[in-house]
């Protein structure tokens, strides 16, 4: 099974791509230029993936099914039922 891009294999990539951005040709210069790109996208997707691995996002309470605010089981719930209930304040 394919390992991916790995930080070696990445490396090499960025090395062709550099030297098929000095090519004279300009498909061959803005291949390489391409390649670049697409290498620091896999990089920020590597950052992002990373964070949502050390930081995972916290599930949000469930709404209670119950109209009555004192049964509501958090503070965010209470606010959000009596603001939402009374827009007059």
């Amino acid at each position: 099974m394919p390992e991916g891009l790995d930080a070696e294999k990445l490396s090499l990539l960025a090395t062709w791509a550099e030297g098929l951005q000095a090519d004279q040709r300009a498909e061959v210069a803005a291949a390489g230029k391409a390649i670049l790109m697409l290498i620091e996208e896999i990089e920020r997707l590597h950052v992002v993936v990373w964070d949502g691995r050390l930081k995972p996002a916290r599930t949000p309470e469930p709404e209670p099914e119950q109209g009555n605010p004192d049964e509501f089981p958090s503070l965010l719930h209470r606010l959000r039922h009596r603001f939402s209930a009374d827009p007059a304040g």
